[in-house]
């Protein structure tokens, strides 16, 4: 009985003529030379590149990355170098929060337009009075689409909502990068 696992696992090469005892016995096919092995390249040792040790601050840390930052609970005595003598501006920070004010305003329009609240009650007309500003360039791009079905849900105040929301992203790295 004969194992899979005793065959060769690479094919043999065939059998010079001169090998089988007789005309009747050789194979009909010419045999061919073999290809040559593989040509098989020691492979070199691995080798990483060193980084040049980074030159220490008068506090001890290393000027230049990479170093590995403080535990979390611990600060350093001095401000970094890259943060000295500059100070960031607030005026990024106040434009992006007036956007977000106008899309959370832009939002509660929306749900109340959604549950048809009315306008008769105060704060609701007061949003309604408010939010049209914001949303009067879209309704005018809108009055000009018709579709064909009729719908309650206002969709000039999505698309306001998503382009105050890009605008506003804009904006700010505009002013972070300028400022």
């Amino acid at each position: 009985m004969m194992d899979e696992h005793s065959e060769p696992t690479e094919p043999l090469p065939p059998l010079p003529a001169s090998a089988f005892a007789d005309e009747a016995t050789t194979p009909h096919e010419p045999t061919l030379p073999l290809p040559p092995p593989p040509l098989v390249l020691p492979k070199p040792p691995l080798s990483y590149p060193t980084l040049p040790p980074a030159p220490a601050q008068a506090d001890g840390l290393p000027s230049v990355y990479p170093y590995l930052p403080e535990r979390p609970g611990q600060r350093p005595a001095t401000p970094s170098s890259a943060s000295k003598g500059q100070k960031r501006s607030v005026i990024p920070h106040l434009v992006g929060l007036c956007f977000v004010a106008v899309q959370l305003l832009l939002l509660v329009r929306f749900v109340l337009k959604i549950i048809a609240l009315s306008a008769d009650t105060t704060w609701v007309g007061l949003i309604y009075l408010i939010s049209n500003l914001f949303i009067w360039p879209f309704t005018w791009l809108f009055q000009s689409i018709q579709l064909p079905i009729t719908i309650n849900i206002e969709f000039y105040t999505l698309l306001a909502i998503l382009v105050y929301g890009l605008i506003s992203r804009l904006l700010v790295k505009l002013l972070k990068a300028w400022l």
